[in-house]
């Protein structure tokens, strides 16, 4: 097999793969090439960051370590190793087996014979070809240098695609629970792309106004750093234990603007009246004048962005707020107290997502939930508070209660109000066809129909009501197994009978005063 013209030295050390280092796969099953390859490219850097090579002399050996790390800017790959094909089958590998189309591959053969260039650059997505025979030191450097750019290039893009999807998942997710901070770590990862910070990132948010400034009030909406990540635990600025960010986030909340300092950027961000995002980036080495200004504006449109997004958090909030006040209005008048709105919203909530409701439908049920029994306005003082048993023509009226509700809500056009209407005149609906008003029976009836069925009725069931004292669980329990398939929803049954100890933790989060002597 022909040899690299190089001059011999002992076998580079391999040294572990570290986060900023550009790593460089060598497959060949001549250890002389591995030494030629890490005496030249010894001491490299490019882009600041230095090259690490890690050895592999089969193909078979070089699918374990890309199996296990994936982190390779480029492959440096013979043909002719275990088999006439394996450098080929290997690119296989790569591209379709694992699916990576960034990490750059040199194909380098010592038998140009055995691997016709046209009919291998046509056939497998490598991405230069040298022959041994002509690769000197110079044609090695220009070869690696621009695979390396090139995939620096790729991978900029590829993070730009994943923060933009982030942001735009957010932003069409915007009553998801964690659309904020999902938009955050997008902003992070696009600015991230954008200028190469090589150390660590956060995203703040303060909402302290008025307050001394306090680390532990400022908390981390997103952020690239060890402690940062998944069950690490940070959820505040103190939590970081770094004093230079705690510094830098008070400087900026102090003269209420944006600055560079040394290689880091701060970014100030007012949201609102009251809250603030604090934008750190470290470690932005060699920034240009004109990546500083992109920075700045981009940093400027995150934060409007930002500013929409608060504003459809508080307005969702003050419709929760709203309905919720007038779901207690209702109950109240009827002598029931408010803690049974939250009760059974609560309840709904753990059915929902049970019975496989998307989340953006859990929480158009969680909203919906608290006008069951808006109806009930329209109900009699006499009738809505007796003591005792309703006569037949009371419970007539009562029944209405439904009709009335639905009336109420179904002129609206939004789609919660919709749903609420379905709820108010579907939750005294059965199973089995006997319930009321219209005698709807199955799956004619809504799942949010039939999930605050269940729910209120266990409610009245548990706790005391003026015509009558709690049941003990068992009970419940009990005649929930009878009603499996009459009163209720059997699948309902079942997903609640399987969550009872959630249902009870609802209710004693939320109990009632006991009455006074």
């Amino acid at each position: 097999m022909a040899k690299l013209k190089f001059k011999t030295e002992s076998q580079v050390k391999q040294e572990p793969l570290k986060k900023e280092t550009w790593n460089i796969l060598v497959v060949d099953d001549d250890r002389e090439v591995h030494t030629m390859t890490g005496f030249v490219m010894k001491d490299w850097n490019f882009e600041d960051r230095p090259i690490k090579l890690v050895s592999a002399y089969s193909s078979a050996e070089a699918k374990e370590i890309l199996r296990e790390d994936e982190r390779f800017s480029l492959v440096l790959l013979d043909v002719v190793m275990e088999h006439d094909d394996s450098g080929l089958q290997l690119v296989r590998f790569i591209r379709e087996e694992l699916g990576n189309p960034f990490i750059r591959i040199i194909l380098r053969t010592g038998q140009p014979g055995m691997a016709p260039i046209r009919k291998i650059v046509n056939d497998y997505e490598i991405n230069d070809y040298k022959e041994k025979s002509e690769l000197t030191a110079d044609k090695l450097f220009v070869a690696v240098t621009a695979s390396l750019r090139s995939y620096n290039h790729l991978m900029t893009i590829e993070r730009n695609r994943q923060g933009l999807e982030k942001v735009l998942d957010a932003t069409s997710g915007l009553f998801g629970d964690h659309s904020i901070n999902s938009f955050a770590d997008g902003v992070l990862v696009q600015i991230s792309g954008l200028v190469n910070a090589s150390e660590e990132s956060v995203f703040l948010q303060h909402e302290c106004c008025g307050k001394k400034f306090d680390p532990d009030e400022i908390k981390i909406l997103a952020g690239d750093c060890s402690c940062c990540k998944a069950g690490e635990g940070a959820k505040t600025l103190a939590d970081l234990n770094d004093p230079k960010m705690v510094q830098y986030a008070q400087k900026a909340l102090k003269e209420k603007k944006s600055y560079f300092e040394g290689n880091d950027y701060i970014g100030y961000f007012p949201v609102s009246g009251h809250a603030f995002n604090i934008l750190i980036f470290r470690g932005l080495n060699k920034i240009s004048d004109f990546k500083k200004q992109l920075l700045q504006i981009f940093s400027m449109n995150a934060s409007m962005a930002f500013k929409n997004l608060y504003l459809n958090k508080e307005v969702e909030e003050t419709q929760q707020e709203v309905i919720c006040t007038l779901g207690e209005v209702v109950e109240t008048r009827s002598k029931e107290t408010a803690h049974h709105i939250q009760r059974v919203t609560g309840m709904s909530v753990i059915l929902g997502r049970a019975m496989g409701m998307s989340e953006e439908d859990v929480k158009t049920l969680q909203m919906a939930t608290p006008m069951h029994d808006v109806g009930k306005i329209g109900i009699p003082d006499e009738i809505l508070n007796k003591p005792g048993r309703l006569d037949y023509e009371e419970f007539e009226m009562m029944k209405t209660h439904t009709l009335l509700g639905y009336e109420i809500l179904k002129g609206s056009s939004k789609y919660v109000l919709k749903t609420a209407a379905d709820i108010a005149l579907e939750h005294h609906e059965r199973w089995d066809g006997k319930g009321y008003p219209y005698k709807k029976k199955g799956d004619e009836i809504s799942l949010e129909g039939r999930i605050t069925a269940i729910v209120d009725v266990f409610d009245a069931l548990y706790n005391r009501r003026i015509y009558k004292e709690p049941w003990p669980l068992d009970n419940i329990l009990q005649l929930f197994t009878e009603e499996r398939g009459g009163h209720f929803d059997p699948a309902l049954v079942d997903c609640f009978i399987e969550r009872i100890d959630e249902i009870v933790a609802v209710q004693n989060a939320y109990r009632d005063a006991e009455p006074e002597l």
